[in-house]
C-alpha cells in the first residue's frame, strides 16, 4: 500500500473535527504538503478551529480583470483537467468588472446589477450568500478582499468586515477621502490620489499609525495600484512614477525600481520604468536591474512572469512572453495575437492562460482555448470555456482545483481526473 493509500484510509477514519486537526498538525510535523493536509482538513470545514487553520494553510486566490498578478499559490498544478461543476449567474456589469477570489471557506465572483457579488461554496458552487458593492460608475474598480476567514467589502467610504463563512458583520468604518484599501499582512493600507493612510487591521478600525501626502505624485487608484515588497509600501503612480514608504512607520525611502510598479513580494520588484519597458529588481535594495520593450505584466510566480510587448513588426499586434525574474531574458514567445487578453494565472510554475487565438474577430473566440503550459514551454493541456465564452479570471487552489469566471457569468470548477496523481 502506497504512502498515499495509507493516508487516505486514515483521513477517511477520522470522525470529528479535533481529531482532523490533530492528524493535520502531525502530517505538517512529517513534512506533508498543503494539499495532504488540506484533504484532512476539508471536510470538517463547520469547526470553527477547522476554519482558522484551513485560511492559513491557504491563502486566498484573488484575480482582478483577468490579472493574477496579485497571487503567488504554491497549489500543485492540474495534470489532466475534468468539471467537477458548473454554474451559470448573471455576467458582470461595468462596476464591479472582472472578479473571482477562491478560497477553501468560499468563492466570491462578480455578477449582476449594480456591481453585485456572489458569495459560491467551492465545492459545489452552491450559491450561500451576495452582497452589493455600490460602486458608482465613475469610481475605479473595487474588489472585494479574502484576509484569513474575513471578507473584505469596500463600498466608498464605508469598510465593512464580514466573517467569510457566516457572512455575519464584525466590523464597520468609514473612511471619507479614500478611494481604495487593500490588506497587507497585519496592515490595512487606504489611499487617494493625493494621500495614504496604514492602519492596524484589526476590528474595530483604530486611528491611523501614520499618514502621508503624495507630495508631487499622484496616486492610482485601481485595487492593483498597491504592492508591498518586505517592509517597503509601493505606491503606483501617474506618469509611470511610484511612491515608496516604509510599511512599519511610513518613512519616505528610495523606489527600489525605476518607474511604476506592476508587482512586488518577497522575490523581488517588478516596474514599468519612463522609457516603456519592464525593470526587475531581485530585492527591494539590489542594483541590478533589466529592461525590455515590455508593456505590461500579467501574472508573476517565484521564478518567472508573463508579460506582453510589442511584437518586432506588424502594427497593433504584440507578444505573450514568459520572462526569467533573475535576468529578464525571453524564455519563450506564447502568443502574437491583438491587444485583447483573457486571463492568466500560476499553479507554481506551471501557467495557466486564456488567449484569443487569431485575429480581433469575435468569430476568433470560437477556437481559443484555456491552456497549460509547462515551465519547458510545453502545453500539458488544453480546454474549451465555451463557444464565445472567453475565461476572464482563473484562481488555483489545493486538491489541485482551478476556478474559472467566464464572460457570461458561469463559474466552473477544474480538478484533476480520477486515476491521475498530480502530487
Amino acid at each position: 500500500m502506497s504512502d498515499r493509500d495509507s493516508r487516505s484510509r486514515e483521513r477517511d477514519s477520522l470522525d470529528d473535527p479535533l481529531a482532523a486537526l490533530g492528524y493535520a498538525a502531525a502530517l505538517e510535523r512529517e513534512g506533508a504538503d498543503v494539499r495532504t493536509q488540506w484533504e484532512v482538513l476539508l471536510p470538517f470545514r463547520e469547526h470553527p478551529g477547522v476554519r482558522e487553520r484551513l485560511a492559513a494553510l491557504v491563502p486566498a486566490v484573488h484575480s482582478h480583470e483577468g490579472s493574477a498578478s496579485w497571487t503567488s499559490s504554491s497549489c500543485p498544478p492540474l495534470r489532466r483537467p475534468r468539471e467537477r461543476w458548473r454554474v451559470r449567474h448573471d455576467p458582470s456589469d461595468e462596476r464591479s468588472g472582472f472578479v473571482l477570489v477562491a478560497s477553501p471557506l468560499g468563492l466570491v465572483c462578480s455578477a449582476g446589477e449594480g456591481g453585485a457579488f456572489l458569495l459560491l461554496d467551492p465545492e459545489d458552487g452552491s450559491l450561500r450568500g451576495s452582497f452589493d458593492a455600490s460602486v458608482p460608475f465613475d469610481h475605479p474598480g473595487s474588489s472585494p478582499q479574502v484576509v484569513g476567514t474575513t471578507l473584505l467589502c469596500w463600498s466608498p467610504p464605508t469598510l465593512t468586515v464580514r466573517d467569510l463563512w457566516t457572512r455575519r458583520e464584525l466590523s464597520r468604518a468609514r473612511l471619507p477621502g479614500i478611494a481604495q484599501v487593500r490588506v497587507f499582512g497585519d496592515r490595512l493600507v487606504a489611499w487617494s490620489e493625493d494621500l495614504v493612510r496604514v492602519y492596524a487591521f484589526e476590528a474595530p478600525l483604530g486611528a491611523p499609525l501614520w499618514e502621508r501626502s503624495a507630495g508631487l505624485l499622484t496616486f492610482l487608484t485601481g485595487p492593483n495600484s498597491a504592492h508591498v515588497g518586505d517592509d517597503c509600501l509601493l505606491l503606483a503612480a501617474v506618469g509611470s512614477r511610484t511612491g515608496s514608504f516604509r510599511l512599519r512607520d511610513g518613512a519616505r525611502v528610495d523606489c527600489p525600481a525605476d518607474g511604476q510598479v506592476l508587482h512586488a513580494d518577497s522575490v523581488g520588484v517588478l516596474a514599468r520604468p519612463p522609457e516603456g519597458g519592464i525593470s526587475s529588481r531581485p530585492g527591494v535594495s539590489a542594483r541590478e536591474t533589466w529592461t525590455r520593450r515590455t508593456l505590461g505584466l500579467l501574472a508573476a510566480s517565484p521564478t518567472c512572469l508573463l508579460a506582453w510587448r510589442d511584437a518586432p513588426e506588424g502594427a497593433g499586434i504584440v507578444q505573450v512572453v514568459r520572462v526569467a525574474r533573475g535576468t529578464g531574458e525571453v524564455e519563450e514567445v506564447l502568443y502574437e495575437r491583438v491587444f485583447d487578453f483573457g486571463a492568466s494565472a500560476f499553479a507554481q510554475d506551471t501557467l495557466y492562460t486564456f488567449m484569443w487565438l487569431g485575429g480581433a474577430a469575435w468569430s476568433d473566440l470560437a477556437n481559443s482555448e484555456l491552456t497549460a503550459h509547462a515551465p519547458t514551454g510545453e502545453v500539458l493541456w488544453s480546454w474549451l470555456p465555451g463557444v464565445l465564452d472567453p475565461a476572464c479570471a482563473l484562481c488555483p487552489q489545493p486538491g489541485p482545483r482551478l476556478y474559472v469566471l467566464l464572460q457570461s457569468g458561469t463559474v466552473v470548477c477544474l480538478e484533476e481526473a480520477e486515476g491521475e496523481d498530480s502530487a
